[in-house]
């Protein structure tokens, strides 16, 4: 890499689209990585990746500042690094953005480079356990397609997953213009701000971390999810994965989806005699997909 980062210079040479895959020990150079991202935070670069392998917590590569300012990046992607703390955020064309496994000095500076993308229109967040962000804010004028996750974790992060207090885990979803929204995380935290007019396809791809009992958090959590079918009920298409159906056929009484007109579902052959009454919640349907788990 730095034979090339050499060679790069002595020719003048301008990178528009670089991806870093990384595989490092705890006793690595660590000051290697801003080294490169320093050089190669161009104003031309367009496309950039950087990824690395599994470490300990305390090994994520912090990102220097010179990755938040990038005047021609369209694409960024960071895949298990440290995104340390900064004042301010420069992607004045950053259209893309994948966030997967990283770990966060503190909630505000995700927000921060989320809400500082003036044209940003497509967003993936992978959480892990220990991101170190409890509230989760999506804020954007923007953004047409948003998938949020919950990835696979590290043996050190399973470890420490004790440590946090997951329950009180919230994401607040603030856009206008959003168009497709993938969940692959529990939604029982899950607030919406904005009108989702706009929104026509959902997949619900999670279980609920939800009984249907009297407790007081149960009842504030089937609150939350009541509230939020309720401001996603004009959509056009869905997806729902087995235990959000088996949730919802148990649990949650659906409003009308008078707009859906294509539903795909996970289901179980014990759960089959519920489905005439379930069905009555889309009144408009064409298409109706059914995959027996």
């Amino acid at each position: 890499m730095e034979k090339f980062l050499n060679f790069s210079r002595e020719e003048k040479s301008c990178l528009y689209k670089l991806r870093l895959s990384i595989q490092k020990g705890e006793s690595d150079d660590h000051s290697c990585v801003t080294r490169w991202i320093d050089f190669v935070a161009t104003p031309k670069l367009k496309h950039l990746e950087v990824e690395f392998g599994p470490v300990k917590r305390e090994c994520l590569e912090v990102m220097p500042l010179s990755l938040y300012i990038g005047e021609t990046l369209l694409f960024l992607r960071l895949h298990r690094v440290f995104l340390g703390k900064f004042e301010s955020v420069s992607l004045p064309c950053l259209k893309t953005m994948r966030l997967e496994l990283n770990v966060y000095a503190n909630e505000t500076g995700l927000d921060l480079l989320i809400s500082s993308c003036p044209v940003l229109e497509d967003l993936i967040i992978v959480r892990r356990l220990d991101d170190n962000v409890k509230l989760l804010r999506v804020r954007s004028q923007t953004l047409t397609s948003l998938s949020i996750e919950a990835g696979s974790n590290d043996d050190d992060v399973e470890a420490l997953a004790e440590e946090f207090e997951y329950e009180y885990l919230r994401v607040l979803i603030d856009t206008h213009r959003l168009k497709y929204l993938n969940l692959e995380e529990d939604i029982c935290g899950f607030d919406i701000l904005s009108n989702l007019d706009s929104l026509t396809k959902i997949n619900i791809c999670e279980y609920f971390d939800l009984e249907d009992s009297a407790d007081e958090a149960d009842i504030r959590k089937r609150y939350m999810v009541r509230n939020f079918f309720t401001s996603i009920s004009g959509i056009r298409d869905m997806k729902l994965s087995f235990e959000a159906y088996e949730f919802i056929l148990e649990v949650m009484r659906l409003p009308q989806f008078c707009n859906l007109s294509c539903l795909e579902a996970d289901f179980s052959l014990r759960a089959l005699r519920c489905l005439p009454n379930f069905l009555k919640n889309f009144p408009n349907l064409k298409s109706l997909i059914l995959v027996m788990n």
